[in-house]
């Protein structure tokens, strides 16, 4: 079911948290609402599935206009990152809560949410208590709830801030292939940019209650409409007096680019960030691999080149590196 803003508007004690927001979520697909707090994104969910009204402006759903309509009969899934289980319910009571209390016949509800827990992976713990189950499979608990009631939309708030970051992988990874296979128009509240970019299929970047840019998050991310974007998307950097992403520069021995000294260097796994003072003041720095920076053997004090990555510069490291390798070739 696709969604279509029309010009939201809403305010809190005379603040203004959202500001004529108009926005289409497209049908089926994952759309992340990504900003830092209090950009208005967490409200514009909430207006979505009907718990606060907006001051003006219209939501429809599949076109039909559902601004005034109880939350109850918007069918709705939601799933917040307060779990809010019932703890002295077991984890199959839990969710067959939402089908029960619309009166499903009781083999109806068997027989869903012997399905679902199947699929999410908890059917050996349908017996078990909420406490009982780790934080992954908490969320994975919570997800099978909202979507027993079979919605036609799901909204999630930040439902995977409070797990650790190896299980907020696995978790992210799992939703993204569970919404592709099950098709529900899905929305995603997170200020997490990587969240974003793993998870979603589309993005809308929202900043002090305004939409900034919306696209698949592949595509904001390389074409930004402003410089909020850009700077909240990833990592930036100033070279040559243009905000530039840091692994778009390129380091040199040879003398070539600007000029500058290496004041520090910070190895992050793969990752290595080389910090330089340019000779005319300014500071940036560049992102490489581990790989890379091993290959040059850059070093604190060394005298560089700093350029845009070209695709001379990839064919020289590429020359470079083959000729090394086949340097150490012949010495074994």
């Amino acid at each position: 079911m696709d969604i279509d803003l029309q010009h939201i508007s809403k305010s809190y004690g005379g603040r203004e948290v959202l500001r004529r927001v108009t926005l289409d979520i497209p049908s089926g697909k994952i759309t992340a609402l990504l900003g830092p707090s209090g950009s208005g994104k967490s409200t514009l969910l909430r207006i979505i599935a009907g718990l606060e009204m907006p001051d003006s402006g219209e939501v429809v759903f599949g076109g039909r206009h559902i601004t005034t309509t109880p939350v109850r009969e918007r069918n709705i899934g939601f799933c917040f990152q307060d779990y809010a289980p019932f703890r002295h319910m077991s984890v199959f009571d839990n969710v067959a809560y939402g089908l029960r209390i619309r009166k499903q016949p009781e083999n109806t509800v068997v027989t869903d949410v012997t399905q679902l827990l199947s699929r999410m992976g908890l059917a050996d713990h349908a017996n078990h208590r909420p406490h009982e189950l780790s934080g992954g499979q908490r969320q994975r608990m919570s997800l099978a709830r909202a979507l027993a009631i079979k919605p036609s939309v799901l909204l999630l708030d930040e439902p995977f801030a409070a797990l650790d970051a190896q299980v907020r992988s696995d978790v992210r990874q799992f939703v993204r292939n569970l919404q592709h296979e099950l098709g529900i128009t899905t929305i995603l509240v997170t200020h997490d940019q990587s969240e974003a970019m793993e998870v979603a299929d589309y993005m809308a970047v929202l900043n002090d209650g305004v939409v900034q840019q919306v696209g698949p998050p592949s595509y904001v991310y390389d074409h930004p409409g402003n410089s909020f974007v850009k700077t909240f998307l990833g990592p930036t950097t100033e070279f040559q007096s243009a905000l530039i992403r840091p692994h778009q520069l390129t380091l040199s021995h040879s003398g070539r680019g600007d000029q500058g000294t290496i004041t520090d260097i910070v190895q992050l796994g793969f990752e290595v960030r080389v910090f330089v003072a340019m000779e005319d003041d300014s500071t940036l720095w560049v992102q490489m691999t581990h790989d890379l920076f091993h290959r040059h053997s850059y070093s604190i004090g060394d005298k560089v080149g700093v350029s845009r990555i070209t695709a001379n510069n990839l064919r020289n490291d590429t020359v470079e590196s083959a000729t090394s390798a086949s340097e150490a070739h012949n010495v074994g």
